[in-house]
């Protein structure tokens, strides 16, 4: 409260010491002279009331433009967490891809070793039919000859 007394008793003691309006009002029609070494400038009531307007507004869109800068960085995070995700979906699907391929490899293998196995087998068994019957035609034929 002090402060803003003195204030005011400042003002007051150089309007009484220059003899001059400090704050006026120019109403319409009259003329206005400078009587100061500096230019003055003149702006109508409308147009400062719209010029503040246009600085509340241009503070809003900062404020906006801040926001939408963070739901950028948000988009972009989210952009690079599904990025990683769709390659790490990618990757798992290679390795199961890959490991499918090389189970049916080994799959493809036992089925061809199988089948040597089974060949073998055959032939082990058409041998010993061979050799039974070779056996029986030559016991009958010492049987025979001993006789």
């Amino acid at each position: 409260m002090k402060k803003i007394t003195i204030f005011s008793l400042l003002i007051c003691s150089i309007y009484l010491v220059s003899g001059q309006e400090i704050i006026g009002l120019i109403k319409a029609g009259d003329r206005f002279q400078n009587p100061y070494d500096f230019n003055l400038f003149y702006m109508p009531r409308s147009k400062v009331i719209e010029f503040k307007n246009l600085e509340t507004r241009s503070e809003f869109d900062s404020l906006r433009i801040v926001l939408f800068q963070e739901k950028l960085k948000t988009y972009e995070e989210r952009i690079f967490l599904a990025d990683s995700a769709t390659q790490l979906r990618k990757l798992e699907a290679n390795f199961w891809h890959d490991k499918l391929l090389s189970n049916d490899m080994l799959l493809e293998e036992e089925k061809k070793t199988n089948v040597k196995l089974r060949a073998d087998l055959d032939r082990v068994r058409q041998s010993r039919i061979y050799y039974f019957v070779g056996g029986i035609i030559a016991t009958s034929i010492v049987i025979g000859v001993l006789n």
